[in-house]
């Protein structure tokens, strides 16, 4: 009988300490979804807050691209 109770203590012990381990990471994991959700959120409403000046200001965000080609003589070859 003693030899059960003694199992049975070490069973519950290395669960505890498993389960333990467990909520350690799943809550680490927690903290790190969260630091990245407060991440996106931040870096989405500076976005947002640029976009509405572009449009207070008259622009509207649009990206335009300019090309200046200037035509290049022909080289004379000898």
């Amino acid at each position: 009988m003693l030899v059960l109770k003694t199992n049975t203590t070490l069973l519950y012990k290395d669960l505890f300490e498993w389960w333990n381990e467990e909520t350690e990471y799943i809550f680490r994991r927690i903290r790190k979804s969260a630091a990245l959700a407060r991440g996106y959120n931040r870096l989405s409403l500076e976005r947002l807050s640029q976009d509405r000046e572009r449009r207070k200001n008259g622009r509207n965000g649009n990206v335009v691209l300019r090309f200046n080609f200037k035509k290049v003589p022909k080289r004379r070859t000898m």
